[in-house]
């Protein structure tokens, strides 16, 4: 989910943004305006899952252990 948040607001500002620029501006509003109204109803959603998931994480699940592989990585 936070990669999907993440990558929902990366993506757009760094490849969608400069192609839709160079557009003309009837064309930008006509690719902007359904974009902008997907984007949301989507990234809203995942962002309010993504900080209720973590809440659940650090609350009910606890702290996540590493396995036996990882500590023997640390201690080296």
């Amino acid at each position: 989910m936070g990669i999907f948040w993440f990558g929902g607001a990366l993506y757009p500002n760094i490849m969608v943004i400069p192609i839709i620029l160079k557009l003309p501006l009837g064309q930008q509003r006509e690719v902007a305006v359904p974009l902008g109204t997907r984007s949301n109803q989507i990234l809203p959603f995942v962002a309010i899952l993504v900080i209720l998931l973590g809440i659940l994480r650090g609350t009910v699940w606890g702290q996540l252990t590493p396995s036996p592989s990882r500590l023997v990585q640390l201690t080296v």
